[in-house]
């Protein structure tokens, strides 16, 4: 396979970061449409989902194994509940 660099990085690796980033951009928006669409949900349980999703995206974009990702989700879950009741409490 021949490849071409132009620069310091050749093509094959920046599309690998090319298609990094857009796994990102697509993990990110699909928070903010899962948090917004939670209209009638407490502050908890927005902070719950919001949690769950940014604890899996982030384990999913460094390249942890299976059991690593969902116990990410749970536990940014765990905390964003936390974090949200803490927050409707005070209002």
């Amino acid at each position: 396979m021949m490849t071409t660099t132009t620069g310091i990085i050749s093509r094959p690796v920046r599309l690998k970061f090319a298609a990094g980033r857009l796994f990102v951009v697509g993990v990110m928006v699909a928070a903010a449409v899962s948090v917004a669409a939670c209209a009638g949900q407490t502050t908890g349980e927005k902070g719950a989902t919001a949690g769950a999703v940014l604890g899996t995206g982030i384990a999913m974009v460094t390249g942890a194994g299976l059991a690593t990702t969902i116990g990410a989700g749970l536990i940014g879950g765990a905390a964003g509940y936390l974090g949200g009741e803490a927050i409707g409490s005070r209002k």
